[in-house]
């Protein structure tokens, strides 16, 4: 009687595919389709018409691993292992010692399979190669690779499975089953502590907009500094900030590397405030689309500040201050000439404080100061030589010295409601060509008795040695440095110098009455910080040092409050 399909009992999916039964032994699944073929050809191969049928009962009969099938490893020996062994032809037989080996390797790759989730088939060939002779491997049938030995292990393991995490790195052998419920528990750890670091961040984000929105600085609002510090950023937002770039670190190996990390922390600190919204703007509803956020004044700091002055000052490129802003790094450009305008008429109106004097603010009572006069038209060239612009500029040097009494009050920068700056200007005073005056000279240079000894010693050693090195023959300049830069080599430590400048004169420097205007402006300021007792040092260059020696020569009584002084420092450094 012919098999039939009703004759045989349907196929039980929870049990072993070959024997249908539970024996209480382990079940494994088909889950590669390495596997899956193995099954379908040793089943056509075999002579069991119940093993045909019910695989033809499945949806695919070549594709057992999608449907789940299980096996005990003994029947999948007996039923698909040994038949494709037994069916294949074999050309050249194996060495005895080549099948004992592998042998060895499988089984002892399926216990630690059972135990370890990943096998490298690096450190599988490996010990396969140590297990074979050395004559062994080279006369190894066929000739040996590792996709051959993987094959081999997936084909008499089919519950194993085979992975390559990386291109660069070797594929992996695992069990699916002991490995699933270590995966599992490994994710959801993971989860949990992403989960747990997220809330602690949320928690110091939390914290630091609460410290920036409370966050008040010291400074006026109707002052404007010129340096920032770490005091003008929340504590909490600069240790942040440190933190995440250096760790806990206090200092580095050295100082300067110290002063940079402290320069950058300070600048992203303030780059977030400026940046930083609050949650009435985060909440409010705009009528458009195309409306952005607006920066409240009160977080302009030095940072957006300075950024868009000094490009401003620069370039004069309204581009890119206004790239700068849209990044988040500076005010706008029309903030910028606002800004300008306020500092212009807050410039003006301490000029008409002090009865059309300009006092810088830093200038301190008691302090020497000197002074520095140079053109601005050096730079300008046109064809015709005309259309130029001609100006002077006297820039004050005083020593830092935050004891003294400052002699004017700070600037008072007041909103700009327009472009428009308070209309100024500086009486010049006249002058006409001096007559040139006979070569008299009655000054005496002697040492004053309140000059040491040893400082004595060593500005005589200085002026031997320069006009020694001039008497020699055959030489165009001295070797010797030059006064200032002698006493500089000589000088251990000198205090800071801070600078500032008057407003600019819209007059040819070279002109009589421009070089006695700057002249009287230094020794009304001169007065106002030292007094009358002392003189009114002023650099030139060549071409004003020149003029200004006939000017004092004309004129008897300004030449004993003013020293000229010759030099090609340029002021706009």
């Amino acid at each position: 009687m012919p098999f039939t399909r009703s004759r045989t009992n349907p196929l039980d999916k929870k049990v072993c595919f070959f024997c249908q039964q539970e024996n209480n032994q382990q079940l494994y699944t088909v889950r590669t389709e390495n596997a899956g073929k193995c099954l379908k050809e040793a089943v056509e191969r075999s002579d069991n018409a119940a093993l045909k049928t019910r695989l033809s009962t499945c949806i695919s009969p070549g594709d057992a691993h999608a449907i789940d099938v299980l096996y005990h490893k003994d029947c999948w020996t007996s039923n698909v292992f040994n038949t494709l062994r037994a069916k294949k032809p074999r050309t050249t037989k194996i060495p005895f010692s080549q099948r004992s080996s592998l042998l060895e390797l499988i089984n002892l790759i399926d216990v630690k399979t059972q135990h370890k989730a990943y096998i490298s088939m690096e450190d599988i060939e490996t010990t396969y190669v140590n297990m074979l002779d050395p004559d062994d491997f080279e006369g190894h049938v066929p000739p040996f690779s590792r996709k051959w030995l993987k094959e081999k292990i997936l084909t008499e393991l089919p519950h194993l499975k085979s992975v390559r995490p990386n291109v660069r790195k070797p594929a992996v052998i695992y069990s699916p089953h002991v490995c699933e419920e270590d995966l599992v528990n490994m994710q959801m750890t993971i989860d949990m502590e992403e989960e747990n670091s997220m809330k602690n961040i949320y928690k110091a984000a939390k914290q630091m907009r609460k410290s920036i929105e409370t966050f008040t600085t010291t400074n006026e609002r109707s002052t404007m500094q010129i340096t920032s510090n770490v005091h003008d950023v929340p504590n909490e937002l600069y240790t942040l900030i440190r933190w995440i770039m250096v760790g806990s670190a206090e200092n580095l190996e050295i100082t300067k590397r110290t002063r940079l990390v402290d320069r950058a922390a300070l600048t992203v600190s303030q780059n977030v405030m400026y940046g930083f919204k609050s949650s009435f703007q985060v909440k409010y509803k705009p009528k458009s689309e195309s409306v952005s956020f607006r920066t409240p004044r009160a977080r302009e700091n030095l940072q957006a500040q300075g950024l868009a002055l000094t490009v401003h000052h620069g370039t004069r490129n309204m581009k890119l201050i206004d790239l700068l802003n849209a990044h988040g790094f500076s005010i706008s450009y029309r903030r910028t000439l606002h800004i300008e305008t306020s500092l212009a008429n807050a410039v003006v109106a301490n000029t008409r404080l002090n009865q059309g004097l300009y006092v810088p603010p830093f200038l301190k009572k008691g302090i020497f100061v000197f002074f520095a006069v140079d053109n601005t038209d050096f730079a300008e060239d046109t064809p015709d030589g005309k259309g130029t612009t001609h100006g002077t500029i006297t820039a004050v040097y005083q020593k830092v010295n935050s004891s003294k009494e400052a002699i004017a009050e700070p600037l008072t920068v007041n909103d700009a409601k327009s472009l428009s700056v308070t209309s100024y200007h500086v009486e010049m005073l006249h002058c006409d060509k001096p007559k040139p005056q006979p070569f008299k000279r009655s000054e005496q240079f002697v040492m004053s008795p309140g000059i040491s000894a040893s400082i004595q010693l060593t500005q005589t050693g200085w002026v031997l040695a320069s006009a020694l090195s001039r008497l020699k023959q055959g030489e165009i300049s001295s070797k010797i440095p030059g006064w200032a830069g002698y006493n500089s080599l000589l000088s251990e430590s000198l205090p800071l110098t801070e600078v500032g400048a008057l407003p600019l004169l819209p007059e040819v420097a070279h002109e009589w009455s421009t070089l006695l205007t700057v002249i009287a402006q230094a020794n009304q300021l001169r007065n106002l910080v030292v007094g009358e007792d002392h003189p009114t040092v002023i650099t030139f260059d060549m071409a004003l040092y020149e003029k200004v020696v006939q000017l004092l020569d004309a004129r008897p009584n300004l030449k004993q409050m003013v020293v000229p002084r010759f030099s090609s420092y340029d002021t706009r450094k």
